[in-house]
């Protein structure tokens, strides 16, 4: 029967069983050896490099064809030794460095998403605050907190505590700031909508503290497991509760507005909202800047439109960047004798965000009484 030599070269089991040591030294590992040690039956010249020839071949050429014959059999059918010892290819170092890379790289887009996400500089009602223990770019990197900026911190807490685990409406008015305006707002509000004591689980959550001059602004969580933002400011008294920004204090009910529809000016604390919602009086985009107006306690808005020929509106124009919404305290009025409820002019622009500004007069603190 024909042999086909070709083919029999790529089958490994085809060759006598011998180990690579022993081609390319010439030593049967298997050969008995005399007192002295010397091999009795040396192999060098002996042991053929091909079944299918019979020439011998010295140390040096079996290495070689040994080479040959496993470089020609499949990579699974290579010797373990051989295969460890091939240089790694420059496809695979390629692709190894730029899966490394790649990993790299995502590592690094991941942590600067997470650190801006943490060092936001402006809270959710839109105004700048800075974290209690942001450093200032002349400060010491490693400089600590001041012990009055912890107890302040301390401070601010206790009275965000006490004001939401206030039993009555009445509690709450040693806990607000500028009392001679804002005790009349707190009795007529909660002669119309009842204090409910909403119980402070955690004041200050999530490392949420944030601090702007004298003011402190944090998140709380409440008894029924809701976050709501909270501010106090330092005043003579010490730090007291902002109260109109607790409440999104209007001068008018917010329901009111839809029914009384007032022609005269009326403050308003809302989120604002660009939109493109034109129509009826307010039709012509080319002149009006459409806002939509939301009270964060009902689900009724308003849509506000700002005449962009009015020099003094188009800060609020430039602060209400596309898809973006921001807390402001704004002055509406109703168009006379309007038929539409959810439509008014937006008449000035009192702040960004709701926190009423201090004076400082004579020392003491003053509430502007818009």
């Amino acid at each position: 029967m024909a042999i086909n030599a070709r083919s029999q070269t790529r089958d490994k089991s085809f060759y006598p069983k011998r180990d690579k040591k022993q081609y390319r030294t010439g030593v049967n590992p298997a050969a008995k050896h005399n007192e002295s040690g010397d091999s009795i039956a040396p192999v060098a010249a002996v042991i053929p490099a091909d079944p299918f020839t019979t020439s011998f071949y010295n140390s040096d050429d079996i290495e070689d064809l040994y080479d040959e014959h496993v470089a020609e059999l499949p990579v699974w059918e290579q010797d373990n030794e051989v295969i460890a010892t091939q240089p790694i290819g420059v496809l695979t170092w390629i692709l190894g460095g730029s899966i490394l890379g790649l990993s790299i790289v995502a590592l690094s887009v991941w942590f600067m998403a997470l650190s801006a996400d943490q060092a936001k500089d402006l809270d959710s009602e839109g105004e700048p605050a800075l974290s209690h223990n942001e450093q200032h770019p002349e400060d010491p990197v490693d400089q600590a907190p001041q012990l009055d900026e912890f107890d302040s911190l301390d401070a601010s807490k206790k009275v965000v505590t006490q004001f939401l685990e206030a039993k009555t409406a009445a509690d709450l008015e040693q806990l607000v700031r500028t009392p001679e305006v804002t005790i009349s707002r707190l009795r007529a509000w909660y002669a119309r909508y009842p204090w409910v004591r909403p119980g402070a689980r955690v004041a200050g959550l999530s490392n949420s503290i944030k601090v702007v001059g004298d003011r402190i602004s944090m998140n709380a969580q409440l008894d029924d497991f809701s976050v709501k933002k909270i501010h106090v400011v330092r005043g003579r008294d010490g730090y007291k509760v902002d109260w109109e920004s607790w409440v999104a204090w209007s001068s008018m009910a917010w329901e009111d507005l839809f029914d009384i529809k007032p022609a005269e000016p009326v403050e308003v604390r809302v989120k604002c909202k660009r939109v493109n919602y034109y129509n009826r009086l307010f039709d012509d985009d080319a002149r009006w800047f459409a806002v939509r107006l939301s009270h964060p306690d009902f689900e009724s808005s308003i849509y506000g439109y700002i005449d962009t020929k009015l020099p003094q509106l188009q800060r609020l124009v430039t602060d209400l960047t596309p898809g973006s919404e921001i807390h402001a305290t704004l002055k509406i009025s109703y168009p006379k004798d309007s038929e539409f409820s959810n439509q008014v002019f937006i008449v000035e622009y009192v702040q960004l965000g709701w926190v009423r500004p201090t004076l400082h007069i004579n020392g003491l603190d003053n509430a502007d009484s818009n």
